[in-house]
């Protein structure tokens, strides 16, 4: 708070604001009004500055205490966030895991039925091939054999 006042600038900032013939003198008992009313409007105003700034003082750092608190729910969501989905990608690896061994053991299996079914297969086209062979080759020799000695009958 400015403790020195002006005299000349008070006394001149009222009388432009008061019309002539209410002009106030130095030596009117109206101005000592005026000069206190002055400190005591000084004296206020300088008390509701300070009582602003104590007010913006406790708000600012009620606010930089509600930032902090909010960083820290942020920083805690997050990381459980993180953790969630963590999880819930371990689950998901183990389904996908359980589901290819299972589709591996299944196409194993199918894998050596058809090998065996291949095999028994070619066991049978090999013996369906002798017995052929085999018949033809019995054929051809019985009716060579039958032209060389015919049979009596």
């Amino acid at each position: 708070m400015d403790k020195t006042i002006d005299i000349d600038k008070l006394l001149t900032e009222t009388n432009r604001q008061l019309p002539f013939e209410q002009q106030v003198q130095k030596d009117d008992p109206m101005y000592v009004g005026i000069i206190l009313n002055k400190i005591a409007l000084d004296s206020y105003v300088h008390l509701m500055r300070q009582s602003l700034d104590e007010t913006l003082y406790q708000m600012t750092a009620a606010s930089e205490q509600q930032v902090q608190n909010a960083e820290a729910i942020a920083k805690n969501l997050i990381s459980e966030a993180g953790d969630r989905i963590e999880k819930q990608l371990d689950v998901a690896a183990h389904r996908w895991e359980e589901r290819l061994q299972t589709t591996a053991a299944e196409t194993e299996t199918k894998i050596r039925q058809t090998s065996w079914c291949t095999w028994v297969n070619i066991g049978l086209i090999v013996m369906y091939a002798c017995l052929t062979i085999g018949s033809y080759l019995g054929n051809v020799l019985f009716t060579i054999c039958h032209r060389i000695m015919p049979f009596p009958f």
